[in-house]
Order: structure tokens, then sequence, then C-alpha cells
């Protein structure tokens, strides 16, 4: 075989294939009449988890300023308090929601009452499946 005949029929790798690809933006539009949307698709939290997980610099100042806001918790007693039937205590959920917080600017809680009104259990909420009701 020549040598033009192989240039043409040669593989391409997918990193040079990608070098060439450009994505072309379809944009997606949905009537969201329940709830508010997180931009245009609704994956903006996904979208910033993946792009968070992708950087390393970003990684690490996600968990700087996590490690900021968490802080040393409330102190011995209260951080060694268990919330949840899961044995989950309350500096856990500090260091979770702070980790939310850095990287979302939001969090959020789903906090168990009895019919005394007092406070059972507190569970964490993925923040990225999260969406908040027109209802509001």
């Amino acid at each position: 075989m020549s040598d033009e005949v192989k240039k043409k029929t040669a593989t391409i790798n997918t990193v040079q294939y990608a070098a060439y690809l450009a994505r072309i933006a379809i944009p997606f539009y949905r009537n969201y009449n329940w709830f508010i949307p997180y931009d245009v698709d609704n994956i903006y939290p996904n979208k910033i988890k993946t792009i968070a997980e992708r950087s390393v610099s970003t990684t690490t100042a996600i968990g700087t300023h996590s490690d900021f806001l968490s802080g040393q918790g409330f102190g011995d007693n209260l951080n060694e308090i268990i919330i949840n039937s899961d044995g989950d205590t309350l500096r856990e959920v500090v260091e979770w929601k702070g980790n939310d917080w850095s990287t979302y600017w939001g969090c959020a809680l789903h906090f168990n009452y009895n019919r005394m009104g007092q406070i059972t259990e507190i569970n964490e909420i993925i923040f990225e499946g999260l969406r908040w009701s027109k209802d509001m």
C-alpha cells in the first residue's frame, strides 16, 4: 500500500478526533408548571458537580471553603449528638452541608417531627436532586 492510502485509512484515536469536533447546542425547552427549573435543561447542579469533579483546583477550592464553613462544629457535646436512625451525628451533617454550600451555594435538610411538634430526626437531602415548588 502506498503512503497516500495509509494516510486515508489510518485510524484516529478519540483524543485527536475530539479536537476536531464542534458540539452543536440544541436548546431543549419544556414547560415547567409546578417547579422552578435550574437553567433551560434543568440540570444546572449536575453540570456544576461534573465541572467541579473534572478540575483538581476547583475540587481543592471547594474542600477548603467547605472546611472553613464547617469549622470545628458546635463543640464537643453537640458534635456527638446522633440526629437520625442512620447514626449520623450533627458534626457529619454540618460537614456534608458545608460541602453542598461550597459547591452549589445551597443546601437542604429534611426534619421529621412527632405529634408534639418536636424534631425527631434530621436527614440529608441531596441538593442536586432538589427543585423549588412554585406554590411556595
